[in-house]
Parts: C-alpha cells; sequence; structure tokens
C-alpha cells in the first residue's frame, strides 16, 4: 500500500525490491527463457507506474500479472 505523499514510482520500486527477484524466478520458470523473463518483469513493474492502483495483495496480484 502506498504511503502518504509517495508517487507511484516509489511505490513500485519498493514492491520490486521486495518482489523483483523471486517473480523473476517465476517468470523464467514460467516461460524458460531468460531474456522473456526479465521482459514480463519489466512490463509488470512499468505497467504498476503508469497505471496505478490500489492492491489488496501486493505479492498475489504481481504473481497473477507476470502470468
Amino acid at each position: 500500500m502506498p504511503r502518504r505523499g509517495d508517487g507511484p514510482a516509489a511505490h513500485v520500486g519498493r514492491l520490486y525490491d521486495q518482489y523483483g527477484a523471486s517473480l523473476y524466478r517465476y517468470a523464467l520458470m514460467l516461460l524458460a527463457d531468460h531474456a522473456a523473463a526479465e521482459d514480463a518483469i519489466h512490463q509488470v513493474f512499468s505497467r504498476l507506474i503508469a497505471r496505478p492502483r490500489d492492491i489488496d495483495e501486493d505479492e498475489r496480484y504481481l504473481r497473477r500479472a507476470v502470468r
């Protein structure tokens, strides 16, 4: 959940710090290609910056977005 006064990029940065590595491994497992996994993770986090939204369960939402 975003903190008061934070912009979407700061919130997404915290989400990336917390979940980026595990999401990359998840994407790599699904796609079996390093470049495709990196692209998938980049797209997920870029979309969150472009269209911020309230997310109740961060990790669950992010894993669904990777699929």
